[in-house]
């Protein structure tokens, strides 16, 4: 911070170790200082991003109800061009619903997302792995089918 140089993006990765070790309060400082980053910064395209985060906060402290609405506008926030993130709001949908006792939107999510992963040509992600993505779609998949065809 001495330097003058914007440090939004150490501030996002901090956040998001902070939520994977379930420490809410120091991910949602994170996010905070992420946030004031950005609006300082004037950087509008992460927008969906203070959705999503919001998002990952409530589904992390057991809110379920609550991050799915956020999952939805960041959705929404983050337009048709925006592949990789729109894969990652619906893979954290899936867990939402999932999380909320509703496995059928939970499958909505992922199929979607899985959808949007193949339209990409199966393209690296960086916010989420393809593994990931693909195996929590997979148990849905076979109990809602009986059987393994991923080209449905």
């Amino acid at each position: 911070r001495r330097t003058g140089v914007p440090v939004h993006v150490p501030m996002w990765n901090l956040s998001q170790i902070e939520i994977a070790l379930a420490h809410p309060e120091a991910a949602a400082a994170h996010a905070a200082d992420w946030e004031a980053q950005l609006r300082a910064l004037g950087l509008t395209a992460a927008k969906p991003y203070e959705s999503f985060i919001r998002g990952q906060l409530a589904l992390r402290q057991g809110l379920a109800a609550q991050a799915l609405p956020l999952f939805a506008r960041a959705l929404r926030q983050a337009g048709t061009g925006n592949v990789e993130g729109r894969t990652l709001f619906l893979a954290y949908s899936a867990r939402a619903h999932l999380a909320a006792g509703d496995p059928a939107r939970a499958l909505a999510a992922t199929r979607r997302a899985c959808k949007l992963h193949r339209a990409a040509g199966l393209a690296s992600l960086d916010a989420i792995e393809r593994s990931e993505l693909w195996w929590r779609n997979l148990p849905w998949h076979i109990q809602s089918h009986g059987a393994l065809t991923l080209l449905d």
